[in-house]
C-alpha cells in the first residue's frame, strides 16, 4: 500500500490464502507463517506526526534467513 499524496510505501498488504493452498505449502513454510499471521508490517517511518521518534517503537524481529531457507541453489 502507498500514499496516494507523496507514493512512500506505507505497509504491506499480506496475501490472503485460502485452506487449500495454505494446505500446499510446505510444513516449514507454514510453521514460519503461523505465528505471523495477525502481524501488519507498517513503515513507520511515513508517520508524519510532531515529536514521533520512529526508534522509540518495539520492532519484533527475525532471522528468516535462517528460519526459513530458500528452496533454491544459487548455482
Amino acid at each position: 500500500m502507498f500514499c496516494k499524496t507523496c507514493g512512500v510505501h506505507i505497509m504491506t498488504d499480506l496475501a490472503v490464502q485460502s485452506e487449500e493452498e495454505w494446505a500446499a505449502l510446505p510444513e516449514e513454510v507454514r510453521k514460519f507463517n503461523d505465528g505471523r499471521r495477525g502481524y501488519r508490517p507498517v513503515n513507520v517511518r511515513a508517520f508524519n506526526e510532531p515529536g514521533f521518534d520512529p526508534l522509540s517503537v518495539k520492532a519484533a524481529k527475525s532471522d528468516g534467513w535462517n528460519n526459513l531457507k530458500p528452496a533454491y541453489v544459487n548455482p
